[in-house]
């Protein structure tokens, strides 16, 4: 993330900054690799819950 915000492309991580729901891309870079990764994960979790209460096979 920071590689692709220092070079001036942080149009690219508008979408995470919306997912996370953070106030601008320099929060975002902000976090370590730890934390992203446990917030994607968190947030693509409850979406496979919902999956799987509608009825979607999640396997």
């Amino acid at each position: 993330m920071r590689a692709v915000a220092e070079q001036g492309r942080d149009s690219l991580l508008e979408d995470y900054v919306l997912l996370f729901r953070t106030a601008k891309v320099a929060d975002l870079c902000a976090w370590s690799p730890d934390k992203f990764r446990d917030a994607l994960y968190d947030e693509i979790a409850s979406q496979v819950q919902i999956a799987r209460n509608m009825g979607f096979a999640t396997d």
